[in-house]
C-alpha cells in the first residue's frame, strides 16, 4: 500500500524586497502537517536582507534550498525554481503571502485518492472579510475546468498543486505582467481531471506594494497587452465550447477595459494612440459573445474614452474619502 507521505510536494518560492514578511511565508511552510517538502527560495536579486534571511532559513532546515540570481523578476525566478523541482508534486507561493497549516495534507489526500492533475484551493485576501462556507470538494473535466477558471479570473499558479509531469517541460513567459494567466491556458490541454475544494488554504498579502506582485503601471505592463493574443490562441486550440469561448470573449472585453482605463491615464505609454486602437478594436470584436445587457461594454463599445473619464473622476473620489 502507498502511503501518501512519499510523495513529495517542491514548493518554489520567489524572493524579492520582502525581509519584512519572509519569515512568515517560510514558516508556514514549516509548519505544514504534510512533512515531505522541498522548499525552494529563489533570490531574485534582492536589495534588503530577504537574501540573507533566506540563507540563515536553509541552515535551520534541510528541506530549505536557497538559489541567488540577478533580478529578472516573477516569472524569471519562477522558471529557475522548475529547473531545480525533483518533487513528485509542485507548488507556487509568492513570498509576502503565506498558508494554513493543513493545505498540502488535505489537498494531496483528494489529489492522491482522486488521481487529479490538478488540485485547486480558495484564496483568502487580507483586504476581504473572513470566507466562511460549507466544505465543498468537486471533480471537473479540462472543459469544467476552464469555464470556472477563465468565468472568475481564478489564473493565479498559488492556489494549485500540480502533478510535476504534467508541468516539467512548462515555463512561464518572462517580462510580461500576465504570466499565470499565460501559463494556466498553456495546461489546459493537458489535464484530464482537475480537483477543487473551496477552503480558503492560500492567504493573499496585497497591502505590500514593493513586492513582485505590485507595482503602478509602466512599460512592462503596456508590453503584457500582447498576452491576451496568446491567450485567444490557445483558447482556440484548446476548445470548440460556445460556453467557453463566451467566457473567453468576456475576459478579453474585461482586459480590454482596464488597459484601456491605465492608458487613458498614462497617455505617455501611448502618444500615437496605438494600444488604444487595438484595445478598442478587441471590444468591437468581443462585444457581439458579450450579454447585450452589460451596459460597461456597451457604452465602451462606441466610446471607451467617456466610460474612462467617469472612472477616472470615480477613483479620484475614492481617494478623497
Amino acid at each position: 500500500m502507498i502511503n501518501i507521505m512519499n510523495f513529495k510536494v517542491s514548493v518554489v518560492v520567489p524572493v524579492y524586497n520582502v525581509e519584512k514578511y519572509l519569515h512568515r511565508c517560510v514558516d508556514s511552510l514549516l509548519k505544514q502537517s504534510y512533512k515531505n517538502l522541498e522548499i525552494i527560495l529563489i533570490n531574485d536579486g534582492s536589495l534588503d536582507s530577504s537574501g540573507e534571511i533566506c540563507d540563515e532559513l536553509a541552515k535551520k532546515d534541510h528541506r530549505i534550498k536557497v538559489v541567488h540570481q540577478k533580478n529578472g523578476g516573477l516569472s524569471a525566478a519562477r522558471n529557475t525554481g522548475l529547473n531545480h523541482v525533483t518533487g513528485d508534486y509542485i507548488s507556487f507561493i509568492d513570498s509576502d503571502d503565506w498558508i494554513e497549516q493543513s493545505m498540502y495534507e488535505e489537498m494531496l489526500y483528494y489529489a492522491y485518492n482522486h488521481n487529479l492533475d490538478i488540485i485547486e484551493c480558495d484564496i483568502q485576501s487580507t483586504m476581504d472579510p473572513e470566507k466562511k462556507a460549507k466544505e465543498k470538494f468537486i471533480i471537473e473535466n479540462k472543459e469544467q475546468n476552464a469555464l470556472r477558471i477563465i468565468e472568475n479570473q481564478f489564473f493565479s499558479v498559488c492556489r494549485r498543486i500540480y502533478r510535476y509531469n504534467l508541468i516539467k517541460d512548462l515555463r512561464f513567459i518572462e517580462n510580461y505582467i500576465y504570466e499565470d494567466m499565460i501559463f494556466t491556458t498553456f495546461f489546459f490541454k493537458r489535464i484530464d481531471k482537475v480537483g477543487y475544494i473551496n477552503k480558503p488554504f492560500y492567504n493573499y498579502f496585497i497591502e505590500n506594494s514593493s513586492s513582485i506582485m505590485h507595482g503602478a503601471y509602466k512599460e512592462k505592463n503596456v508590453k503584457s497587452i500582447d498576452a491576451i493574443r496568446i491567450f485567444q490562441e490557445n483558447i482556440k486550440n484548446c476548445f470548440d465550447s460556445e460556453k467557453i469561448n463566451k467566457a473567453a470573449s468576456n475576459y478579453i472585453t474585461f482586459f480590454a477595459l482596464h488597459h484601456y482605463q491605465e492608458l487613458f491615464n498614462n497617455t505617455n505609454f501611448d502618444p500615437d494612440y496605438k494600444h488604444r486602437k487595438f484595445l478598442k478594436r478587441l471590444i468591437n470584436r468581443n462585444y457581439d459573445s458579450n450579454s447585450a445587457n452589460n451596459i460597461h461594454t456597451k457604452i465602451a463599445r462606441y466610446s471607451p474614452l467617456f466610460i474612462f473619464s467617469v472612472f477616472n473622476k470615480l477613483n479620484k473620489l475614492r481617494k478623497k474619502i
